[in-house]
């Protein structure tokens, strides 16, 4: 885990909690409460999650999509557990409710579809090619930016400015970030993820996914899940989804990193064209 130094106010807050943290989400937290027991059983945890609808809603439309779903309608929490894994239960019930909170505090809407955009994408990638499993591939890109929500909430005008400063080119999002909080949503996010117990693969991609610095040669699986992440975050930004930029010589480092084919890599870019065009993902 990264040190976070706190050199402005709002770090400093936000490192000792003067600036609340969101606390894990209640459900989520009973959730990992029975699991972290030896012995649990999917009725016990079927009975958690039935105390919160809207979570349950929004679990079972997940594991309803094509990149979880095999073909047969899923209908049950019993039948989701089984689709997405015990493991990934709790980040998704915890990005759930987090982005819940966003739209309840009216936070810009392109900050919440672009991790969306690279949940898909990062799953694409992931399906054509042997790196990374597919469902892995979309929590974690649904979870890569989870910092900038927690960041926007507590300094808005900030994200003003950067959304600016972006379209100047002079820098890159991490160090504009960084100018004027003192520090970045990796970093935050970071804290979260470890707040709440994410799983190792996904904090570390949180943390990572912007890191400049390219590992050539054998890569670890949560390496490879971070830079495929980073892969869809950049082409995500190339079809204008979300608030950001593309760093085009850091993206072919990437690519080559990972030995993505050039039919691959363009299938992503169509799809994330054809999803700014109209919204869906065909």
């Amino acid at each position: 885990m990264k040190e976070i130094r706190p050199a402005t106010d709002l770090v400093q807050k936000l490192t000792t909690e003067d600036i609340e943290i969101p606390s894990m989400p209640e459900v989520a937290t009973k959730v990992l409460a029975v699991i972290e027991n030896d012995n649990f059983s999917i009725n016990q945890l079927e009975d958690v999650m039935l105390e919160d609808q809207s979570i349950t809603a929004n679990l079972l439309k997940i594991a309803n999509t094509p990149f979880y779903n095999r073909g047969k309608p899923i209908t049950t929490i019993n039948g989701a557990f089984m689709s997405l894994g015990i493991n990934n239960v709790v980040p998704l019930i915890s990005m759930i409710a987090l982005n819940n909170y966003a739209r309840s505090r009216h936070i810009n809407n392109e900050l919440l579809q672009h991790p969306h955009a690279v949940s898909i994408l990062t799953s694409l990638l992931a399906s054509s090619m042997d790196v990374v499993k597919k469902e892995e591939a979309l929590i974690a890109g649904l979870l890569h930016d989870m910092g900038i929500l927690l960041l926007f909430d507590n300094a808005p005008a900030a994200y003003v400015q950067i959304g600016t400063k972006i379209k100047e080119g002079k820098h890159s999002y991490i160090e504009i970030e960084r100018e004027l909080l003192g520090c970045d949503h990796c970093q935050i996010g970071g804290i979260l993820a470890e707040k709440w117990h994410f799983p190792s693969i996904y904090a570390y991609t949180i943390m990572h996914h912007h890191d400049e610095e390219i590992i050539s040669g054998d890569l670890t699986y949560e390496q490879k899940l971070c830079y495929l992440v980073g892969i869809a975050d950049r082409i995500a930004f190339e079809a204008d989804i979300g608030i950001g930029e593309s760093d085009k010589k850091c993206l072919q480092s990437l690519i080559e990193s990972l030995d993505i084919e050039n039919h691959t890599y363009e299938h992503a870019v169509d799809k994330s064209r054809f999803f700014k065009k109209t919204g869906k993902w065909r």
